[in-house]
């Protein structure tokens, strides 16, 4: 059996790939990398075309969250925002209702949530990380040099 899933435009707002490291998200990244790649992601104010974030929100975060959507924003901002429904978080997107930056922070936290787990057993087992270090000799991230 074949699973696919749509395309979702790279961080820098062209195509995914693994040479450019801006443009993609690794499941191993600390929390202040996906925060930073995620803060100078390309997504235009209102345009949903070739948007990486919403892409990624869609789906991605939208499946695997259970509960509402929220994007946490000042008062001063229009307070925080709940979304059930992707279709309804698109709708805001574009009507500028939700800001860019207020669905990155979003979007870093819940990332961050969803791969705490990952990058905790994966740093907790040496086995695991000689594995990936086999694997991927160059890439393979290593205790020593990185933040959980």
């Amino acid at each position: 059996m074949h699973l696919m899933n749509p395309m979702i435009p790279g961080l820098t707002g062209i195509k995914m790939s693994s040479s450019i490291l801006d443009s993609k998200i690794d499941i191993l990244d600390s929390p202040h990398d996906i925060q930073s790649k995620i803060s100078r992601a390309y997504a235009k104010e209102g345009v949903k075309d070739n948007n990486s974030i919403l892409a990624f929100t869609k789906f991605v975060l939208f499946r695997l969250i259970k509960d509402k959507f929220v994007i946490d924003r000042l008062e001063k901002f229009g307070g925080p925002l709940e979304y059930s429904s992707y279709a309804t978080l698109e709708i805001d997107y574009v009507n500028r209702v939700l800001h860019p930056q207020d669905l990155k922070s979003a979007m870093s936290k819940y990332l961050n949530l969803i791969l705490a787990p990952i990058r905790a057993e994966y740093f907790s087992d040496v086995a695991i990380q000689k594995i990936a270090q086999k694997a991927y000799p160059s890439d393979a991230v290593s205790i020593q040099n990185h933040d959980i």
